[in-house]
This record gives C-alpha cells, structure tokens and sequence, in this order.
C-alpha cells in the first residue's frame, strides 16, 4: 500500500474526563489491551492487571505498579469469575469483528457474577461506507493525577462500530447493558454480567 495515497479519516482532538471509582480492597481490574500510554495502570495502579498481545506495548507503559502480561484477550489465560472488573481503553477498535466479539465472551467469562465491563471507543464508519482506509481518533485524556494527548489510529473494518454495533456484541455475549452513550464520536459503555 502507497502511504502517500491513504486515505484517512481523522477526528478533532476530543476531551476525555475519567473519574475513578472506589476499589475495594481486593478489587482487581483487568484492562485490555493495555499497552501503549497505560491509562488504566496510570490511574488504578497496583489494583490493574493490564493485558496487551504485544510485549512492546506493554514495555512502553510508564506505571510500574500495575502487572503487566502479554496475553490474547480472545484466549485469557485466567480462570472463570475471577474479575469484580475490566476495561478496554480504545483497545477493541484494534480487533477485527470476530476477535471483538471473541474477547467479549472471554471477558464475560472472567468476570464474577455482577462484575462490570467499561469500554471507551469510537465511533467508526465501516470500510464499505466511505472512500477512507484508516481512522485516527484524537484524544486529550484527563484524569487526577494524569492528562496525556494521544491518538489511536487503525484500519476500518467490515462492519461499523457504532453504539448499535457495540449493544448487540455485548448483549450477545451474555452482558447486560447500563449505560452507553456517545459523545462526539466518543462512546462510553457501562455492561454488567
């Protein structure tokens, strides 16, 4: 592929506020695909055990304090139930169709009963709808103690990934869906077991 002939699609810089929720003590959070800036690890800490297939990613997470795996999220390698929760920060805009929905139910199968999973992502068109190949998503990331500018930039992929998109997936995969909501092309999703 020519780079000088991609065509891409590229969002304004969008502001993302996490506000931390209260863990218990023995809370853990697994984090999906949570290599690169780290963001979960940055604000959980040692409650996150972060999960990325590439080593390279996870080496460039700068919070030690979290354990850090490389691991499939379409095979996690951890026992049932063992998770009160698990996020996935842009992470499941990496994975093709299958491998999302594959993850999904590995997710749903590590989490306790009633755990819950947040996904932030965005919002993309299918390749089939548009001229454009590849999405970047812009992002200034906010949070106590970390503020972090970044983007995410992958290949379109067959299907949309749209709040729709995302409320079947899940719902297929056995989760039961609280809060989803899209804010600029940002979504946030709340899903329990």
């Amino acid at each position: 592929m020519d780079n000088n002939k991609l065509k891409i699609i590229e969002t304004k810089r969008n502001t993302i506020t996490i506000i931390p929720r209260k863990l218990g003590g023995s809370e853990k959070v697994l984090d999906i695909g949570g290599g690169g800036e780290g963001i979960i690890s940055k604000i959980y800490k040692d409650k996150v055990i972060a999960i990325d297939n590439r080593l390279d990613e996870l080496l460039e997470v700068s919070e030690t304090a979290s354990l850090k795996m490389v691991m499939d999220a379409t095979e996690l390698s951890f026992i049932d139930n063992q998770f009160d929760r698990a996020t996935a920060f842009f992470s499941l805009m990496y994975m093709s169709d299958d491998q999302t929905r594959e993850a999904l139910l590995e997710i749903h199968r590590v989490l306790k009963p009633n755990g819950i999973l947040e996904i932030w992502d965005a919002e993309m068109p299918s390749v089939n709808d548009v001229a454009e190949e590849v999405f970047i998503v812009q992002l200034e990331i906010i949070s106590e103690d970390v503020e972090i500018a970044t983007g995410y930039g992958v290949s379109l992929k067959e299907e949309d990934r749209s709040l729709d998109y995302y409320e079947e997936v899940l719902m297929k995969s056995g989760f039961d869906v609280a809060k989803i909501m899209s804010d600029k092309g940002i979504i946030y999703i709340e899903a329990y077991k």
